[in-house]
Formats: structure tokens, C-alpha cells, sequence
């Protein structure tokens, strides 16, 4: 019996560790598009629209099979006095296999 329990504990402690089995979250990815710092409400608009028609892509290709991903607007991030920037930051949510590409302009 201690044999078993033995066994047992560390198999519980790893899976108690990875979470559920069963996730309701899709998997999620993070990726940026880089501007000046400067950049005008035109700019970032215009990464916006290009990202949001399958123009741009905000993972720089990093990513196989992007088109499997819904692409949604995050955040913008700006950087210090010493390294000056904004991030267009993006969340990539993978698709339900049944799920429908969204329609782009």
C-alpha cells in the first residue's frame, strides 16, 4: 500500500501543477507593432486598420499558420527617456477549429 501511495503523490503533485485538464481559455499569444515615439493618433490608427485587415502582421511572422489566430487590440506601451518608443500591443487568441476566420474588408 505505501508502494502505491508512493506512486500516487507525485503523479497528484503533477498534475495539481498543470492546472485543469479541461481549459475554457483559448491559448494566447502577445505580439507588438513598433512606432516613434512621437507618433500621432494617425499612426497608430493606421496599424490598427492594417493589422485589422490582414495587412499587417503584428507577430513580424514569427508565428505559423497566423490566419488561425483572432487578432484584438491590447494596449499601447511606452518605453523609458533612455530608449523611446510606443508598442502597439496585440493579444492573438488561437480559433476554435468550427469557429469561422472573421470577415476583413
Amino acid at each position: 500500500m505505501k508502494l502505491k501511495w508512493k506512486l500516487a503523490l507525485p503523479l497528484l503533485a503533477a498534475l495539481a501543477a498543470c492546472g485543469s485538464l479541461k481549459s475554457s481559455e483559448p491559448a494566447a499569444l502577445e505580439c507588438s507593432v513598433p512606432l516613434e515615439a512621437n507618433a500621432d493618433a494617425a499612426a497608430i490608427q493606421g496599424v490598427l486598420d492594417d493589422v485589422a485587415a490582414g495587412r499587417l502582421d503584428p507577430c513580424g511572422g514569427a508565428i505559423a499558420d497566423r490566419e488561425l489566430y483572432d487578432v484584438d487590440f491590447a494596449r499601447l506601451d511606452r518605453g523609458d527617456e533612455q530608449d523611446p518608443y510606443l508598442l502597439v500591443v496585440f493579444n492573438l487568441r488561437l480559433r476554435h477549429p468550427d469557429q469561422e476566420p472573421p470577415a476583413r474588408p
